[in-house]
């Protein structure tokens, strides 16, 4: 689209918009009547003149203000997004079914204006708040929408085009949020609405594996447990040891292997194990587990793979907090002794830089077996003893 074409549609945009507005003769009558209805909508509840979208939430990283799910599944499409953005000088966002913006990523100039009228997470954009704009559009009719200059309700963007596109359940069809591109209206492309288009169904495609509830899996301390969402269900010693496998091995186990790791030599046949396997899946959601090689398809929430992660992060404090409990300590499977032994090592190298005495007692508390924290406690108490005895009077009272 050329300039004279650019300022000719921007012209009758402001005609249609003042002709609504104050009621003087115009062309708003044979309008769009997508964006003449969405108008009569944001008047009922909206002034005319609106210098900025309200914030919903004032998160101290915007951001991450309602991040969850939805932004979870659409990482690597966002980070590609907002390297566009920044190349293009645009401004990027992501909002949710309500509208209100989740992620935002921008040109140097564009954030510039997207800040003055709260363009950013945490705001929100449905018509109710901010009257005619592209994400209002989108979450509302749930079909791809351009809004360009003084289509838009609130004098404060008639500089803006916006392009956005409604990110869809691919199974239900149900609105999970939106999409968008904006820019200044002299660099309104119609490409751009194709190019949001993709990104959002790129996003709805993964959608739907971070919106499933979420799993977790407890196998540390007396009572192991699956969580499902709000439910939970205790777990039998033979499917906790399955489990442990499972995380320990995230690339898969075919069956052999898994039984090797769960039995190791003891005399259980293949059937048995199918048999523990089968009723394990009573209790987790279909698109949790898969078979040939057994493995988790989608992340779940694990405190061994917490612990694990502490542990070879070498953060001695992090590792002592994430132990809350004995990993099965009746069980005599090579796959929990294994690691068992890799948590072991990994706590008496840390609690050889504890110096503080109530750490190592709340360590012993869920881990009472915890050699390395009941031998460091003894020599810090002993230590204690020491000073005690070998101090003048008063001078323990003053360090």
């Amino acid at each position: 689209m050329n300039r004279t074409e650019l300022h000719s549609l921007r012209a009758r945009a402001e005609a249609a918009w003042t002709s609504f507005n104050t009621g003087a003769p115009g062309t708003s009558s044979d309008f769009d009547l997508r964006i003449t209805h969405s108008w009569q909508r944001s008047r009922q509840s909206l002034p005319t003149f609106l210098d900025s979208a309200p914030i919903q939430s004032s998160p101290p990283e915007r951001e991450d203000v309602l991040g969850g799910a939805l932004v979870d599944a659409a990482r690597q499409t966002l980070d590609d997004l907002r390297r566009d953005a920044q190349a293009s000088d645009m401004v990027a966002a992501l909002s949710d079914a309500a509208g209100t913006l989740i992620w935002t990523g921008a040109g140097r100039l564009m954030r510039a204006r997207a800040e003055r009228v709260n363009f950013t997470a945490g705001a929100c954009w449905n018509e109710q708040a901010f009257g005619t704009n592209a994400v209002a559009v989108a979450v509302r009719e749930a079909r791809p929408a351009t809004v360009f200059s003084a289509e838009h309700y609130a004098p404060a963007i008639h500089d803006w085009v916006c392009y956005a596109a409604p990110i869809l359940h691919p199974a239900t069809g149900a609105v999970l949020g939106s999409l968008d591109l904006s820019t200044v209206w002299e660099r309104h492309n119609p490409l751009a609405l194709r190019a949001v288009q993709a990104y959002a169904n790129e996003i709805a495609r993964l959608a739907p594996h971070c919106l499933a509830p979420r799993v977790r899996i407890d196998l540390l301390g007396r009572r192991p447990c699956l969580r499902v969402a709000e439910r939970v269900q205790a777990l039998s010693r033979r499917q906790s040891e399955i489990l442990c496998a499972l995380l320990l091995n995230p690339q898969g186990l075919d069956l052999d292997a898994l039984h090797a790791a769960v039995y190791g030599d003891a005399d259980v046949t293949m059937a048995t194990l199918k048999s523990e396997l089968s009723r394990l899946r009573q209790h987790i959601p279909e698109d949790v587990l898969a078979s040939r090689p057994y493995r988790f398809l989608r992340p779940v929430d694990a405190d061994l793979t917490e612990l694990l992660i502490a542990a070879r992060g070498g953060d001695a404090a992090l590792l002592l907090d994430r132990c809350k409990g004995s990993l099965l300590p009746s069980s005599e499977a090579p796959c929990v002794r294994e690691v068992q032994y890799r948590i072991d090592y990994a706590l008496e190298r840390a609690c050889r830089t504890i110096n503080d005495p109530t750490v190592l007692s709340r360590v012993l508390e869920y881990m009472p077996d915890c050699d390395a924290a009941a031998s460091r406690l003894f020599e810090l108490l002993a230590r204690e003893r020491v000073i005690s005895r070998s101090a003048p009077c008063g001078t323990l009272a003053r360090t």
